[in-house]
């Protein structure tokens, strides 16, 4: 992919293939293979892109949010407040944390939308966030049902998408 500003990857919860019991390659593999195509892994980094932008990658929140990744408020700690903030996390969650921390945008996936009905209905009745946009003190969400599935071949609920954002300079 021909970019200006380079092509960033964040971890989600089946790229290790943890819930397989004969993986097909290791997670040192995976990483080999993304670095080796190009792409830089932000796992709780953040990079600043054109004097104008901070993009944070998190690692993943794994299993019921027990990785022993940063908070928001650790990973953003040095980072400029002034310049918008985008931060990349494979699951919507922390998104009230990510606001109070300075972030400006979280891109998320992860939910599929809930994919077979009625998932997605129960996750919003328990106020997790699901699908499309929100505004969490101050940040704004957007959590996209993604291009695929997970685990079985069908959607029932939801549909398939890929996210294009637009950023633009407010007028002065």
């Amino acid at each position: 992919m021909d970019t200006t500003y380079g092509v960033y990857y964040v971890y989600g919860n089946h790229d290790s293939q943890p819930y397989s019991n004969s993986p097909a390659y290791t997670k040192k593999e995976l990483a080999y293979a993304i670095l080796d195509n190009g792409l830089t892994i932000l796992e709780d980094d953040y990079v600043e892109i054109n004097r104008e932008l901070i993009l944070a990658g998190r690692a993943d929140a794994a299993w019921r949010n027990d990785s022993g990744r940063m908070t928001p408020e650790e990973l953003l700690i040095d980072a400029d407040r002034e310049k918008y903030i985008i931060v990349a996390d494979h699951q919507p969650v922390e998104a009230k944390d990510q606001g109070t921390a300075g972030a400006d945008l979280l891109l998320s996936g992860h939910t599929h939308a809930g994919q077979i009905w009625p998932v997605g209905c129960i996750t919003e009745l328990t106020g997790q966030l699901n699908y499309g946009e929100y505004d969490e003190n101050g940040c704004k969400v957007i959590v996209s049902s993604g291009f695929a599935g997970w685990g079985y071949p069908l959607r029932a609920q939801g549909h398939c998408e890929y996210v294009i954002v637009h950023i633009r300079r407010q007028s002065a």
